[in-house]
């Protein structure tokens, strides 16, 4: 993710390679100063040597950026933002030998949004939450941090019914069936709201076998045959 500091025109150049090379020069030069510096410009070129160097792919020192840019977050009150940063760095070592670590990153940044009440950003934090729950075979916890967010109002209106899918994707791996087709058949219906048919196959795919799973292969057999939400226009 990018951080809210950095407007959309300014992360656009930074894809290219040359100014990206040359901001992160800049950046560095900044932060091995030995004058007196700025906080808040010193917290700004920590996070804009982050996010060049995952441009770059440079992974190890992207998560250092990240590390100092915490500890001057630490020090300033600016919240949101600290949160950010412990949800990008969580992110990063996620579904790696550093899961545990991540989850101790995403647990930071889920009691900071809940504390300021950023919604969305809470939302996206305990999804991915329980992904690195679920990679560490803890089924339940991440089924409480997907049940947490979909009681949630996020403006993001698509985020709800992906969350949706989450919870019934793991509920179908836990042989949940009869709650998970409760949540997929609702997802279903938020994207059908949203006229959003992209991977409509497959979830209705998914959502016959989970049936076929129970025995109702009459419901089975009437979800395969539903159509893809068609895209509204306008009068």
């Amino acid at each position: 993710m990018y951080y809210s500091i950095f407007d959309n025109e300014f992360v656009a150049r930074l894809t290219n390679k040359s100014f990206c090379e040359k901001r992160m020069k800049q950046a560095l030069d900044y932060v091995s100063s030995q004058g007196e510096l700025d906080v808040d410009l010193l917290i700004y070129e920590w996070l804009v040597i982050d996010v060049c160097s995952r441009l770059r792919l440079n992974y190890q020192q992207s998560r250092q950026a990240q590390t100092n840019a915490i500890q001057i977050l630490k020090a300033t009150g600016y919240k949101k933002l600290l949160g950010e940063v412990y949800l990008s760095l969580g992110n990063s070592l996620r579904k790696t030998e550093d899961n545990s670590k991540a989850i101790e990153y995403l647990e930071q940044a889920k009691d900071i949004f809940e504390d300021i009440q950023e919604i969305d950003l809470l939302f996206r934090t305990l999804r991915n939450l329980a992904d690195a729950y679920e990679y560490d075979k803890k089924e339940f916890v991440a089924k409480q941090c997907l049940y947490q967010a979909i009681k949630l109002q996020p403006e993001d209106e698509y985020l709800l019914p992906i969350s949706l899918e989450d919870l019934a994707c793991l509920l179908i791996k836990v042989k949940e069936y009869q709650e998970a087709i409760i949540h997929y058949e609702k997802a279903l219906s938020l994207y059908e709201n949203l006229s959003f048919s992209r991977g409509w196959q497959w979830r209705i795919n998914e959502l016959a076998k989970t049936y076929n799973e129970i025995g109702d292969t009459e419901s089975a057999q009437r979800t395969l045959a539903r159509p893809a939400p068609r895209h509204k226009t306008n009068d």
